[in-house]
């Protein structure tokens, strides 16, 4: 039989009770009255701090019940910096287990959720009326395991955050391929303050994530993004702000973003928070290929995540004309399409939609159905993106059919309507002005002043006139375009439309050298091979021309997968060929291995053969920007070579 999440969780508890002592006991409560009484939203209203308002509750004459072992209520000195002290309860002291007891023993405790004091000191926590100060105390073997292997799993630390201290949490570095940074450097973190304490809470919270704003030099796009998204009625993780010290070192200010865990969907989804939860990332999309790789972050474990294997097959049997059939038992569809809208609408490319990338899906108990989360929305709000362009599955189904391209485009116009009706500028001048004293003493940001200044200016402005633009961005919406009845416009993408076989999305059948789903390609389905051999007159050496659209990264993992390299050209020869047939498969741009070392103008290739020969275009390679560090073969323009940024999608070459 499978071991359950709480089997394995004892078993990890037991091992690290073992490295560490004896485990404080999970019995014991703290109370924290917070230093500020919070506010409480009006019945049914929303606060702009994107908080619900049954969400908050006043604080009352009683200290909220916060689930956390900790030390004695001397443990918490009075705030030296000017900051409310958050005060701990007598009852405070750990108990200590009977020699060789486990701290839960006992059996499991039920959990009645937060209490209306936990909820009020959330609010504090992630109001952002203030910039809560946060110490973290690594020992030394936890500090060596990190500086050793920055992506460790959690290591033991001793965090105080507002004034109460919870020993014992675990802690590990986190961040994507932008973002992380190791541990000197401006490290950002993930805290488990129940990963040694099995239970344990934090003002009912279990997880704590600080992030670095690497990103995002304004240090609000976070906030606003989620203010935005709960405007428009979908919710998101709540954003604060904390100043870190580590070891006595100021690592500075950071973004508090709420945790997408089980205490998330208590809040967000009452009485229908007991289902299963997936994080997807780096191009994870919904294709059987891929469910595989999704993180399930709440639920009970399934390692074969039947449910997202259902949404998949839902997929994989939609037309047009059934779309709303096919796909409306397996996703909230209303709430899809204006949760396309907002990431639009608040310019958030790093998302689902255009990049396959920050978000997660959650399919609700109560009706089996999937939604859509957001999250990493520190770069939204820069872009004006196309409502109808992006790469990922579902969104390019509902964009490219009319039955769900009508609707989605009125939730485009109903959300730019929603978020014009506030004006977020004063929250914007509020943040500026609460984080500039934070802002002044981090030392570790790279962000300097005058440019923060310069994004904050330009942030301003984007915020009035985004919702304007997107308002009349939606043409190319009238039926009677249609000339094949395929319920899919020419100017949607409709490559044929005087067949009712072709069209965005439709099964490509491999072998007959024809476009059925227009994507450029012929024989591109998911059924078919998903690369072509290009021999080299009188070379023992071949390439596989690749026509799955990656980014550079990926185009490298998927070549090994081939038993290939990634591409590397050593001659005219290979050049000559390569170019033909690439041009021959589809006139576009084509990832092949060649990376830049950091100094001006010279590359390398990711097999490791030396670099004897290029095909440059003219200008090129140019680091546009300062961030085009990656080779492509132009097939429009006589197969010659560009540097690119490798974010783009792009189909690939190997060699081998």
């Amino acid at each position: 039989m499978k071991a359950s999440r709480l089997d394995r969780r004892w078993v990890r508890v037991a091992l690290a009770c073992a490295v560490l002592g004896a485990c404080a006991s999970t019995d014991a409560t703290v109370g924290v009255s917070p230093g500020g009484k919070a506010d409480a939203a009006a019945a049914g209203g929303a606060r702009v701090d994107g908080s619900s308002s049954d969400a908050l509750a006043p604080t009352g004459d009683a200290a909220p019940s916060l689930d956390v072992p900790t030390p004695a209520a001397d443990a918490a000195p009075d705030s030296t910096d000017g900051r409310p002290r958050a005060d701990v309860a007598d009852d405070a002291i750990p108990q200590t287990p009977p020699d060789g007891a486990l701290a839960g023993d006992a059996g499991p405790t039920p959990d009645l959720g937060p209490s209306p004091d936990d909820l009020a000191f959330q609010a504090r926590l992630f109001g952002a009326e203030i910039v809560i100060p946060v110490t973290i105390t690594l020992p030394e073997a936890s500090e060596a395991a990190l500086r050793a292997d920055p992506h460790a799993d959690y290591v033991a630390a001793d965090l105080t955050i507002d004034g109460v201290d919870l020993p014992q949490v675990g802690l590990r570095l986190k961040g994507g391929r932008g973002s992380f940074r190791a541990l000197g450097q401006k490290a950002a973190f993930k805290i488990d303050v129940n990963h040694f304490v099995p239970r344990r809470r934090f003002a009912g919270l279990s997880k704590l994530t600080f992030n670095n704003m690497i990103q995002d030099t304004t240090q609000m796009r976070e906030r606003l993004g989620s203010l935005m998204f709960t405007a428009l009625g979908l919710p998101a993780g709540r954003v604060g702000y904390v100043e870190i010290s580590v070891n006595g070192t100021n690592y500075g200010l950071y973004s508090h973003i709420e945790t997408l865990d089980e205490r998330f969907l208590e809040r967000a989804f009452p009485g229908d928070a007991d289902g299963n939860l997936y994080e997807g990332f780096d191009d994870l999309d919904l294709w059987l290929r891929d469910v595989a790789a999704f993180d399930q972050d709440a639920g009970d474990d399934d390692d074969e995540k039947a449910d997202l294997r259902t949404l998949v097959r839902a997929l994989d049997g939609a037309t047009p004309p059934t779309f709303e059939a096919a796909v409306g038992p397996a996703v909230d569809l209303d709430r899809m399409r204006r949760f396309f809208a907002a990431e639009i609408l608040t310019g958030h490319w790093d998302g689902y939609a255009q990049l396959r990338n920050n978000y997660y899906l959650y399919r609700r108990p109560s009706d089996d159905r999937f939604v859509f989360l957001p999250s990493g929305m520190d770069q939204a709000f820069t872009r004006t993106n196309n409502p109808y362009a992006g790469p990922a599955r579902l969104f390019r189904m509902c964009v490219d059919w009319l039955p769900c391209r009508l609707p989605y485009a009125e939730a485009i116009r109903e959300g730019a309507a929603t978020l014009a009706t506030t004006d977020w500028r004063p929250e914007i001048d509020r943040l500026a002005a609460l984080l500039e004293e934070p802002f002044s003493r981090d030392r570790k940001t790279p962000t300097r002043p005058e440019q923060r200044l310069l994004d904050i200016d330009a942030l301003r402005t984007w915020v009035v006139d985004h919702p304007i633009r997107m308002a009349g961005a939606l043409s190319c919406l009238d039926p009677g375009q249609d000339g094949d009845g395929d319920l899919t416009l020419p100017c949607a993408g409709d490559c044929d439309d005087d067949d009712a076989t072709v069209y965005p999305g439709a099964d490509d059948t491999c072998g007959d050298e024809r476009d059925q789903d227009c994507t450029g390609f012929t024989d591109d389905g998911q059924d078919c091979p998903m690369c072509r051999a290009v021999p080299v007159p009188g070379r023992e050496t071949e390439f596989l021309i690749c026509h799955r659209p990656v980014r550079f990264s990926v185009a490298e993992t998927l070549c090994v997968d081939q038993g290939a390299t990634f591409a590397s050209i050593h001659d005219e020869t290979e050049q000559a060929a390569l170019a033909t047939a690439a041009a021959a498969r589809r006139r576009t741009r084509w990832w092949i291995g060649g990376l830049d070392t950091g100094t001006p103008g010279m590359f390398r290739w990711r097999d490791g053969t030396p670099w004897d020969f290029d095909a440059w275009a003219d200008d090129q390679p140019d680091n546009a920007g300062g961030y085009e560090h990656c080779t492509a073969m132009n097939a429009q323009s006589d197969g010659r070579w560009a540097d690119y940024y490798s974010g783009f999608y792009q189909p690939f070459i190997c060699r081998r």
